[in-house]
């Protein structure tokens, strides 16, 4: 998680995905881990899946939460998807 405040005292929260450290499906993160080894979907590791952006008078003005879908191609290859 990261939060950034400008000078007029707005502030962006972003929330990225691990990889599989965490699994924080309460916040609108999606299938950090793996269905079907348990282990972590590396390839979705840094990418955005949830940002808020709050007013000078700490009120939410803006939710975003982004769905990021993993696929393989083939040959050990990851593709990222964001739906």
């Amino acid at each position: 998680m990261v939060t950034e405040t400008d000078p007029t005292l707005r502030s962006t929260v972003t929330y990225f995905h691990t990889g599989g450290g965490r699994n924080y499906t309460a916040l609108g993160e999606y299938q950090d881990t793996n269905s079907s080894t348990g282990l972590g979907n590396f390839a979705k590791m840094g990418m955005p899946y949830r940002v808020e952006e709050y007013g000078n008078d700490a009120n939410l003005y803006h939710l975003q939460v982004n769905q990021v879908n993993q696929t393989s191609l083939g040959m050990d290859v990851i593709s990222r998807l964001p739906l």
